[in-house]
């Protein structure tokens, strides 16, 4: 069960839409929200007065974040760390349950490039599922997930599958494979596990590139969220998120669930 949520939140555009997410699934699962802010440490050498502004807005948003959280009766703390940030998502995610992270797609971040390459950095290194808000992809209603047979995709399935029940969102189960006697079974092991739950799905087997699927899946279906699994820790984990995960993170305007 999803019970706790680590909330990175500073009260730009960004982290407003991941609090939006945030607020939806505490409600509806009844967990809790720990909204953390970190001081870059490498930023602290600067001018003093900038890294003092700089530390009273990150104050003053975790101060608004719990006022805000306390008026829906959510139960929430918040901290303001000073480190890196990576780091220190990695390390207060595994507190939680779940870590949401409002970013941009890095192929259109602009000027929040910072921001969307450090959502791909947390999602490499963090040891729980990461879920990547889009802003205009808030409200969930229609869930695309990758199904690939493996345990991570198992784990990712198990997570969507109590969040589609909780908001009312509808599944939509996708295997990319050429050989229909592998990706049926696969699909049907992944529809009869949904009979557990209170939810609407349907199941999609197509050929191609499983990135770019998956992209034009989400594209053409209006998927608010679309959910992998993946495999491998350290090194071979660097080297497994040099395919798709990457190219989803990089490019998808969908807000997007990866567990690892």
């Amino acid at each position: 069960m999803v019970r706790s949520l680590l909330l990175r939140y500073g009260g730009n555009e960004y982290d407003r839409a991941a609090l939006d997410v945030a607020k939806n699934l505490a409600e509806s699962l009844h967990a809790r929200i720990l909204g953390i802010s970190v001081l870059d440490e490498s930023s602290l050498g600067e001018n003093p007065q900038a890294v003092q502004t700089l530390e009273e807005t990150k104050r003053e948003a975790l101060i608004g974040l719990e006022k805000q959280c306390e008026e829906w009766g959510v139960e929430c703390r918040t901290s303001l760390l000073v480190g890196d940030f990576v780091e220190e998502i990695s390390i207060e995610g595994e507190k939680t349950d779940l870590i949401i992270l409002g970013a941009p797609p890095l192929e259109h971040a602009g000027e929040n490039d910072a921001r969307a390459d450090a959502a791909r950095k947390a999602i490499k290194q963090s040891k729980k599922p990461v879920f990547v808000v889009r802003p205009g992809h808030e409200q969930i209603k229609k869930i695309l997930i990758g199904c690939d047979g493996s345990s991570r995709a198992g784990h990712a399935l198990e997570i969507v599958a109590i969040i589609a029940e909780k908001l009312g969102a509808e599944i939509l189960l996708l295997n990319v494979s050429s050989d229909p006697a592998k990706g049926g079974p696969i699909l049907s092991s992944a529809k009869g596990y949904l009979e557990n739950y209170n939810v609407n799905s349907t199941s999609m087997l197509i050929e191609g590139d499983p990135a770019e699927v998956i992209l034009d899946v989400a594209e053409v279906r209006n998927c608010d969220l679309i959910a992998i699994g993946a495999t491998g820790h350290g090194t071979i984990k660097d080297l497994l998120f040099g395919s798709t995960a990457t190219t989803l993170v990089d490019n998808a305007h969908s807000s997007l669930l990866v567990y690892w």
